[in-house]
């Protein structure tokens, strides 16, 4: 992935690395922002976005795109019984074309009105530069609707323990810096002596 400064120079090096290091945060932010519309685990958003990434990126999804498409692909395979497992697979389907018909069932159920192969079709749809929208049009009716899920007993009760896990971890991750500057203290000092 190229990343530029604002005046549009190519970054390298570690200008790069501390640039990827900040979209990367954005993007964890993002994700944990975006998973309370759904009861699917923070980490398992992660993973479906890191799997996901080269694939949505070659279709032509911007960087900051991918969180919400992977948000609302989980969201369309809770509501059709697609176990989250599978979402590198589902979703890189959609994303390509490349469809196992005996394994991938959420690009043949959005694209259940297309006849012929599908796969022809949605590279199709790639070459042209409308595959992105063309997806994102057909995910809505399942992002309004996890939206809705996870504003039930279980969805709110299932972001609720996700958040306190979360408070938990970084509670603990300031008392973790500490106990480190603490030996670290103690070995300059083991040092020094």
């Amino acid at each position: 992935v190229r990343l530029e400064d604002a005046q549009g120079k190519a970054l390298e090096g570690a200008q790069k690395y501390a640039a990827a290091q900040g979209i990367a945060v954005d993007l964890m932010q993002e994700i944990q922002r975006l998973g309370l519309e759904t009861t699917a685990t923070t980490q398992s958003l992660v993973e479906g976005v890191q799997m996901i990434m080269g694939p949505a990126l070659q279709a032509g999804m911007a960087l900051k795109d991918i969180p919400k498409f992977a948000v609302a692909g989980a969201q369309a395979m809770q509501t059709l019984g697609v176990p989250l497992n599978q979402m590198r697979t589902e979703l890189d389907a959609l994303l390509t074309g490349n469809i196992n018909k005996s394994q991938d069932i959420l690009a043949p159920k959005l694209f259940a009105d297309v006849k012929g192969d599908l796969g022809e079709y949605i590279r199709g749809l790639k070459e042209s530069g409308t595959l992105i929208d063309e997806i994102t049009r057909r995910l809505e009716p399942f992002r309004l609707a996890g939206q809705d899920v996870a504003q039930t007993w279980k969805g709110l009760t299932s972001n609720l323990e996700e958040a306190m896990d979360k408070l938990a971890a970084d509670s603990g991750r300031g008392l973790t810096n500490s106990l480190k500057e603490s030996i670290n203290e103690v070995q300059k000092l083991l040092l020094s002596t």
